[in-house]
């Protein structure tokens, strides 16, 4: 118990030196700065392990929210502080997820973007996709059906529809598989909005897609948000190609039996012994 108090105030006196020290070039306000840090230790008992992250992974992550501006938490959904074990480092490391909702936050502060709308698609909705000269045109018509299942295991589709006020129509959408190769890139073991919030993420793969491919205009935090992600990334799929692999047990063998013979099991034959082997009668004289 005392060392779970230690640990736990020792991790508040780090965000609060990093936040007044490191953070405050970028939050508008003391009271941001407050705020800030109450979001972060509100974290900790839904996720304990961040007590156990480095210093330095904590430090960086409080400055990727002080620099883009997005508050973590989950209620919210801008940002998520995802404790995840390092073989590299053999310690708990910070990860730093945006969320779609902060991804949507972004680009209404960008002043550029008149609407942005992302959408999940379940088995049984009517969907399709329509890509002409006059460009690429979504249809969509969800499901009023309580008993519909809207598990992660439904979901076929993801797609974000996003227009301009230079007036500008972008379109993107990821297939259930797109989605499934997004959630392997982020790392979703353990503690991860995949599991919590998986329609969330599956809208945020279609717009980091969109994002990705390099035809939309986006603000300078839109963009360094995607930057972050896309290191972030890169470096899980090193961390992954690092760990050492588990090698193949070597095949059971089983021990040899040893036949020990008996008096009662009658003459050896042919080196053993015959369970069913009956008493021969004594030839008469």
């Amino acid at each position: 118990m005392s060392s779970q108090l230690s640990k736990r105030q020792g991790f508040e006196q780090h965000v609060h030196r990093v936040i007044t020290e490191r953070c405050m070039e970028f939050l508008e306000s003391p009271e941001a700065a407050t705020r800030l840090q109450k979001l972060v230790l509100a974290m900790v008992p839904k996720s304990p392990k961040l007590l156990e992250c480095t210093p330095a992974s904590v430090a960086l992550c409080l400055m990727h929210c002080a620099e883009l501006g997005l508050e973590p938490s989950s209620t919210l959904g801008h940002v998520y502080l995802i404790p995840r074990y390092s073989s590299k480092t053999r310690s708990q490391e910070c990860s730093f997820l945006v969320g779609y909702k902060g991804y949507m936050e972004l680009a209404r502060r960008s002043g550029d973007v008149r609407t942005m709308y992302a959408g999940v698609v379940y088995a049984g909705e009517q969907f399709s996709i329509n890509i002409s000269g006059a460009g690429v045109e979504v249809s969509h018509q969800p499901s009023f059906d309580v008993t519909l299942d809207r598990s992660p295991e439904a979901v076929v589709a993801s797609y974000v529809i996003m227009t301009t006020r230079s007036g500008g129509t972008y379109t993107e959408w990821c297939t259930k598989a797109e989605i499934d190769e997004r959630r392997k890139a982020g790392g979703s073991k353990g503690f991860s909005p995949w599991s919590t919030h998986f329609d969330r993420m599956a809208r945020k793969s279609a717009i980091r897609k969109l994002f990705d491919g390099g035809t939309v205009p986006l603000s300078p935090q839109m963009a360094r948000a995607n930057e972050i992600e896309m290191m972030a990334e890169i470096a899980e799929l090193r961390m992954r190609r690092t760990e050492p692999r588990e090698q193949p047990r070597p095949p059971r063998v089983m021990p040899a039996l040893e036949l020990v013979a008996k008096p009662e099991d009658g003459p050896p034959v042919d080196g053993l012994f015959l369970e069913d082997q009956q008493p021969q009668p004594e030839p008469e004289p």
